[in-house]
């Protein structure tokens, strides 16, 4: 039942407060004196709409506040549960109305809405009118009327609450699932991750070795002639180096026998002519083992473009590709 009513700069009310008390309370006075006013004051309480025009005038804000007290077996208490509102058998609901549209409910100090309003109102207070008769007519409150007459409330709110139980446990066990789900799929993932990688059989270090590789093969006949142009000038040629060093070599070694100051040149020439002809037999043997195989240039290119796809997707480089 409605305990207390607070009525702050609404219409013509400065303020007002009014306590009301079990059985029956009369409100009574002449045309004018405010009657509806306070009953316009209470369908605020209900969720009625709230309108600037209602503040009185040199005010900026309007305020109603109603105490209620609610029994335990009252079905209130579950709804307040619902909207997550305090509930200790007390309901306070503020009315803030302000100039500038900053209008506020409060319900046991939570913010509220309208809707929420809209929802409990009408289970505090039945305000009876011309048209009473109306709130039979909303299906919403068939049932608890129906569990209300059957004397089947305490029933209802049992079953109630096992429901939300229910769907509170189903929800977990949903999430749950959902969670399984998704562990497995990152499961599966990681093994078809793993079972690429091991495919691919990849060795630290190959990405370098086969675009070294690579570069040697496409530039494989440059390399051949400067390969062949340098052995022909160093070795295999009438007027090759090491035959003009050879021929100054005899000369000198001669020509050394009568002055012995030659004898430091001999020796150098000897060393330079020692390390040209080493130089010439590594240009021989690159030589040999230079060739422009096409083939294994395509190779190399599909190995290259699969192990660029593997860094691409588990890491830059092959070394956190095999981490």
């Amino acid at each position: 039942m409605l305990v207390r009513l607070c009525i702050s700069n609404f219409a013509i009310i400065s303020h007002l407060e009014i306590g009301f008390y079990p059985g029956l309370n009369i409100l009574s006075g002449e045309t004018g004196a405010g009657k509806s006013i306070v009953i316009n004051a209470v369908n605020l309480l209900l969720g009625a709409r709230a309108s600037s025009e209602l503040i009185r005038k040199g005010a900026s804000e309007a305020r109603v506040e109603g105490l209620f007290r609610v029994p335990p077996s009252s079905s209130i208490k579950h709804i307040l549960e619902q909207m997550d509102v305090p509930f200790e058998g007390e309901i306070v609901i503020k009315r803030m109305v302000s100039k500038k549209g900053r209008n506020r409910i409060t319900i046991n100090g939570s913010i509220a809405t309208l809707n929420m309003l809209a929802q409990l109102g009408p289970r505090l207070i039945s305000i009876s009118g011309q048209h009473a008769n109306q709130a039979l007519l909303s299906p919403e409150n068939h049932l608890y009327l129906l569990d209300d007459f059957g004397g089947l409330t305490t029933q209802r709110q049992i079953l109630a609450q096992g429901v939300r139980q229910f769907a509170r446990l189903n929800n977990e066990i949903r999430a749950l699932k959902e969670e399984i789900s998704r562990a497995q799929e990152r499961q599966e993932l990681a093994r078809f991750q793993a079972e690429e990688i091991d495919r691919a059989a990849i060795r630290p270090g190959e990405d370098r070795d086969l675009e070294e590789e690579r570069r040697r093969i496409k530039f494989a006949e440059q390399l051949f002639k400067s390969a062949t142009d340098g052995y022909t000038l160093l070795y295999d040629d009438d007027e090759a180096v090491i035959s003009r060093i050879s021929r100054c070599l005899r000369d000198l070694e001669r020509a050394a026998e009568i002055d012995s100051k030659l004898s430091d040149a001999v020796d150098s020439l000897k060393v330079a002519k020692a390390e040209i002809e080493e130089a010439a037999y590594g240009l021989r043997d690159y030589i040999d083992n230079t060739q422009h195989d096409p083939a294994r240039l395509e190779q190399i290119e599909d190995r290259i473009y699969l192990l660029n796809q593997l860094k691409r997707k588990y890491g830059p480089s092959l070394e956190d590709v095999l981490a």
